[in-house]
């Protein structure tokens, strides 16, 4: 039996009766067998060159803790779940000469002693992810450097600009007000550094856990080697999750971040916006032409020339003298309002406003401010003049702020926006003094360059938490600009300031896969780019490509032109009515894709490569994506009506404009055509769809539709509940799963449903694909004709299904 050296390694049980690791007193030694079994709880050694603690959170996901020292105290995560913390998973310890081998049922890990280094390994002890060199200790950081794989392409990091495939781009973590940011920009608006390791279809997963500054060279400078340098923390926090499929990875970085909650139906639609509507007349006759121009609508966006003086919480009088009769008015309308409130209260030693203002009087009543060194809060230039930042990392700071939106919420206002809050200043480094510290539950402080990157999440918290318990059953909508991984359980966001040029609308289809790839499932761009002026047919193109993207919000500048869809002409307003409408009529499916979202984690856009890791034709594909698991997006790119090639992965897709069956992928040529936008199904998908409606949560005007293109794994699923309160959770909600057989002599159609939320529709319309002849006979379940008819031309068979049932079947007998 081998014995474990003393101060080498200890194993500690995960009991409260267990004094913790690194405490004073002196381990024992500890014999160490895979004859002993499985083992559970933290693994800790300590040597002369680090601190190691290992948790085991699930068989897949192994959380690794580098400090200086065992006394190195460390701050709770900003990212993780609490209740994914806990050490829940058994593994198995082998001792050898010069490492330690730790074994769950789905990876491996090679601790060496000597220097102090970690290798995550797959099948047979294969190295799948090993230190480059040991890691290095600063005075307030640390570094860390791993090996790149021949061949390795490196996806995730969340909303960089730089590259698709992030080999050989260096990058800094550094939440970043980044007006008109350009392609090669760097640093954004976000720092998550998780990231997807892809090697001939197998995957695995790393997350760096640490909001502090960083710096990361990912084989830019030194071919082979990913390097990380943070300047702030005592420890490294890393995260390593198994694959090999890509899926699981990203079901378990999710698992332990969060997941993006199903958001209210209402959100799902199309969203107007700009910087700014500025009075209450231009606000009114922007919603009224929306409807008037039927064109579906479910938000309207109000910038900060809504509040007196750009101070948060407040509206301008003057500007919108019928504030809340027009918020009811639009009401009325099916339109819901979102309100911009910045996370920078008015200071007082500004120009004060002269009723007073709450928001300031009761944060600095509550010292709820940041403070300087010399115990004043600090202040720096934003919208409002010189003003005041709320400690977010306090909890009970985080409740006021919350408490703020009580006002608005009783109003009616359906949503709020939380911007510029990086936290951008306007001073040279467009962000808060590096001096300030931030005072935590315990007591505690922490650096401004440590915290920083963490203070949007912690905003959209405190955002998100307020809307819960002001309004309990009523699911919240927050936006926000800057986010740190784990931010998703609490607001959508987007891309910020981008640019009205065909490179940025390219560019959005990178930005949304790496965004979705780590764990950020509802986010868009804003359409026609903020800045600059989008020429007719971008706008039209952009918003065509737009609304089959997560989120789906038009918005400009203020020095830019209006981007409304009528104001190019009737031509123009017609072909962004029409892509509007294909969303609304795909709402179906898309509410469908972001409850699978909520559940598993997937992200609703998808890369190529996360359903077809084994394609090597489409690993590096950012020109076309997927929406959900069946339909793939390719957009024409390039300028002028002109043709241009699409990479289909290596299966069967249906073009769903030509009805052509393509079985085995490859290129593609589009033509020319009226719709910039090509959408192909997956041969096998069943998607459902209903009529157009004006909002998302108007009844739809017709029957379900449902859509089978035939082929391999012939199925599909339909979520539906009331698309705004909480009462899913308890069962309120139906669940239909639809699936088909071919075959000889035909095909059979199926759909069956569970859970007690009733169907909307009162008929249902089956549209099967890829019909060859004309069905000799179409009968249900239990033998009866169905009305049916057949287009030759377009090879389908079109069943007509009377009743609301979501349970039924049709036999297409050819």
């Amino acid at each position: 039996m081998i014995k474990v050296q003393l101060r080498v390694l200890l194993l500690c049980l995960a009991s409260a009766a267990v004094p913790a690791c690194g405490a004073s007193q002196k381990p024992a030694p500890i014999a160490m067998s895979p004859s002993h079994g499985p083992r559970t709880g933290p693994l800790r050694l300590d040597t002369s060159t680090g601190h190691l603690t290992v948790n085991v959170l699930a068989p897949g996901v192994v959380h690794v803790r580098f400090t200086r020292n065992a006394a190195t105290s460390v701050p709770a995560s900003f990212a993780v779940d609490p209740e994914a913390q806990q050490p829940s998973a058994p593994y198995t310890l082998e001792e050898r000469a010069a490492a330690v081998f730790l074994r769950t049922a789905a990876l491996g890990l090679r601790i060496t002693r000597q220097p102090l280094s970690v290798a995550l390994l797959g099948p047979r002890d294969r190295v799948l992810r090993e230190q480059a060199a040991p890691l290095a200790w600063s005075e307030h950081g640390v570094t860390g450097s791993w090996r790149l794989a021949e061949g390795e392409r490196v996806y995730g990091l969340g909303d960089k600009a730089k590259g698709f495939d992030r080999r050989g781009q260096s990058f800094e973590l550094w939440n970043s007000d980044a007006y008109g940011f350009k392609p090669d920009s760097d640093p954004l608006y976000k720092s998550i550094p998780f990231f997807v390791f892809m090697n001939a279809g197998q995957a695995h997963g790393l997350f760096v856990d640490s909001p502090s500054r960083a710096q990361l060279d990912i084989g830019k400078t030194v071919q082979g080697t990913f390097s990380y340098a943070a300047e702030a923390g005592d420890a490294l926090d890393l995260y390593l999750f198994a694959g090999p499929d890509p899926k699981r990875v990203l079901e378990s970085y999710t698992a332990l971040t969060g997941r993006t909650p199903l958001p209210p139906r209402w959100a799902l639609g199309y969203h107007q916006s700009r910087y700014s509507y500025a009075t209450e007349e231009d606000a009114r006759a922007v919603a009224a032409r929306l409807r008037a121009d039927h064109i579906p609508t479910d938000a309207l966006w109000l910038d900060i020339d809504y509040q007196q003086g750009h101070a948060p919480f407040t509206v301008d009088a003057k500007a919108f003298p019928h504030f809340e009769n027009m918020l009811a008015d639009w009401q009325r309308a099916a339109l819901r309002a979102v309100l911009i409130t910045d996370p920078h209260p008015k200071s007082y030693q500004g120009n004060p406003l002269p009723s007073g203002y709450a928001p300031y009087d009761s944060g600095a009543a509550g010292d709820h401010f940041l403070h300087d060194a010399q115990g004043g809060f600090v202040t720096e230039k934003v919208w409002p003049g010189l003003s005041v930042f709320p400690e977010f990392t306090l909890t009970r700071t985080r409740r006021w702020w919350g408490d703020l939106y009580q006002s608005f919420v009783a109003q009616g206002v359906a949503g709020f926006w939380n911007d510029m809050n990086e936290p951008a200043a306007f001073n040279e480094t467009k962000t808060l003094p590096v001096f300030v510290r931030h005072r935590m539950d315990d007591g505690s402080t922490l650096d401004h360059t440590f915290v920083h990157n963490a203070y949007g999440g912690l905003n959209a918290r405190a955002t998100f938490e307020g809307l819960r318990r002001l309004r309990p059953n009523v699911r919240p909508f927050v936006l926000t600009r800057a986010a740190y991984a784990g931010t998703q359980r609490y607001a959508a966001t987007w891309t910020g300031d981008n640019s009205a040029t065909r490179e940025h609308l390219a560019l959005s289809i990178a930005q949304l896969a790496n965004l979705g790839v780590s764990g950020y499932a509802f986010a868009g761009v804003d359409v026609g780019g903020f800045v600059g002026c989008p020429d007719p047919e971008l706008l039209a193109e952009w918003t065509e490509v737009a609304a089959l993207q997560p989120f789906f919000r038009n918005h400009s500048d203020n020095e830019a032109c209006r981007r409304e869809p009528w104001l190019h002409g009737a031509a123009n307003e017609a072909r962004i009515r029409s892509a509007i409408e294909r969303r609304y009529r795909l709402l179906p499916y898309l509410y469908s894709v972001f409850e699978e979202s909520a559940r598993t984690g997937l992200p609703v856009l998808r890369p190529l490569w996360l359903e077809y890791p084994n394609d090597d034709s489409v690993r590096n594909d950012a020109s076309t994506f997927m929406l959900g698991a069946d339909l793939l997006v390719a957009p024409k790119l390039v300028e002028g009506n002109v043709s241009y090639e699409v990479q289909l992965p290596r299966a069967g897709w249906f073009d769903t404009v030509t009805e052509a069956l393509i079985p085995d992928g490859g290129k593609q040529r589009i033509p020319a055509s009226a719709d910039s936008v090509r959408l192909f199904a997956r041969a096998g998908a069943i998607i459902a769809q209903q009529p157009v409606t004006q909002f998302a949560d108007q009844p739809p005007p017709g029957p379900l539709e449902v859509d089978v293109w035939p082929g391999a794994r012939c199925s599909g699923s339909l979520y539906l509940d009331d698309g705004q309160s909480f009462a899913y959770e308890t069962g309120a909600f139906r669940r239909v799963s639809f699936s088909c057989q071919a075959g000889e002599p035909g095909i059979v159609v199926s759909a069956a449903s569970s859970g007690s939320f009733p169907p909307w529709w009162q008929a249902t319309t089956l549209r099967v694909h890829g019909v060859a002849r004309p069905p000799v006979a179409v009968v249900d379940g239990g033998g009866a004709a169905l009305a049916h008819e057949y287009d030759a031309k377009g090879r389908l068979a079109t069943v007509h299904l009377s009743g609301p049932s979501a349970d039924w079947s049709a036999r297409l007998t050819l």
